[in-house]
């Protein structure tokens, strides 16, 4: 899927000159449980920050596979669809590869998915518009379930905020979170490093993990889980706030 991505992003850079570039932050981590002896959990999902112009450049979506745009700042134009921030689009080929131009102007979050436990993805494409947010951690973190059931396959949404994350996991579900704005420390199965800006951590399912910020800084990320379900847990604590 790297390589495939990777063509994708060239693609992009090519095609939109030199206004814009693709650009990927350093792995921060690629947390690993063992499973089969050993063998390290195959990773779903690969995803780039990606700068937009106004020039079209085409996307694939290859055969059993998703797409998503999110876009971060600014808007883009793709497949019919007008999208601004905290929009994604979910794009979805199952018998065959999918191909669409995507134009605008900022920055979005471009991500090729592989979806768990199934063979395919559902065929066409769907938009999951920006949500209202959830509000926790007294009134410290924001988290906005933009892509809640838009896809049986993968959740997109947002969070932000300035309070830290204490320790937790996701038992069945591999979270994948592109920090747009972040200055701290993400921790995970007790190895420390440093989140900066367009840095993208890829969370294997099962794995202990967490996040602390420097002092009077603030989160601000895309956020996504596969497959979806581990985003209900925002709900809960919005609701433990409202009481």
């Amino acid at each position: 899927m790297m390589r495939r991505l990777a063509l994708l992003a060239v693609v992009v850079l090519s095609c939109t000159r030199e206004r814009t570039s693709v650009i990927v932050g350093p792995p921060l981590t690629i947390a690993r449980v063992e499973v089969d002896a050993g063998a390290a959990p195959h990773e779903p999902v690969t995803a780039t920050f990606v700068d937009l112009t106004r020039a079209s450049a085409p996307v694939t979506a290859r055969v059993c596979e998703l797409v998503v745009v999110s876009v971060v700042s600014g808007w883009a134009k793709a497949l019919g669809e007008d999208l601004g921030v905290g929009d994604a689009l979910v794009v979805g080929a199952s018998g065959k590869a999918t191909r669409f131009d995507l134009v605008g102007e900022g920055v979005a979050l471009l991500a090729a998915v592989e979806p768990v436990g199934k063979s395919c993805p559902a065929e066409g494409h769907r938009v999951a518009r920006a949500a209202k947010p959830l509000i926790f951690a007294n009134g410290t973190m924001r988290a906005f379930l933009d892509g809640e059931g838009v896809s049986t396959d993968v959740y997109v949404g947002r969070l932000e905020g300035t309070a830290s994350v204490p320790e937790h996991v996701h038992p069945g579900a591999w979270e994948i979170l592109g920090a747009v704005e972040a200055s701290g420390a993400f921790t995970v199965e007790g190895e420390t490093k440093r989140l900066r800006p367009r840095q993208i951590v890829v969370v294997a399912p099962g794995t202990r993990h967490s996040w602390q910020p420097d002092q009077d800084s603030s989160l601000r990320a895309v956020q996504m889980y596969v497959p979806p379900g581990s985003e209900q847990r925002f709900r809960v604590l919005a609701q433990v706030r409202a009481n």
